[in-house]
């Protein structure tokens, strides 16, 4: 029990001296919060080289067209919650949450995300239209 103790106690000393410990963060990435938005991101999509978008909580839409240099903040007319983005092409893409009642929020760009309409489920240009 006594070497147990002694243990626990050089450790303590050892972090609390300030011990050198390896650096977990990687060159050349840095924190980017509240630039451009505090908000969370819950999904990304890269349609194009260097374009990507992100998507998260009330209504969140992030597009870059420079490999993430600079960021714009999508209008995309909702403040709900979005989970997840997905483009077929460069162009065509959808990005899918929850409203506040809990009902689909579907979103569908026809020009690689720079404007972005609502959807139903079920209606044509959606990814849940009926196929039959």
């Amino acid at each position: 029990m006594r070497f147990l103790s002694f243990r626990a106690s050089v450790l303590f000393f050892v972090i609390a001296a300030g011990w050198p410990m390896p650096s977990v963060a990687q060159s050349g990435w840095f924190w980017q919060n509240q630039s451009p938005t505090g908000n969370d991101i819950r999904a990304v999509a890269t349609p194009a080289p260097g374009i990507v978008v992100a998507v998260g909580p009330f209504g969140t839409v992030l597009r870059t067209t420079d490999a993430g240099a600079t960021w714009m903040v999508q209008s995309v007319g909702t403040s709900n919650h979005l989970a997840a983005v997905y483009f077929v092409n460069a162009n065509i893409g959808w990005a899918v949450g929850t409203t506040d009642s809990f009902q689909a929020l579907i979103l569908h760009t026809t020009d690689g995300a720079a404007t972005w309409r609502p959807r139903t489920a079920g209606s044509p240009g959606s990814s849940a239209a009926s196929t039959s």
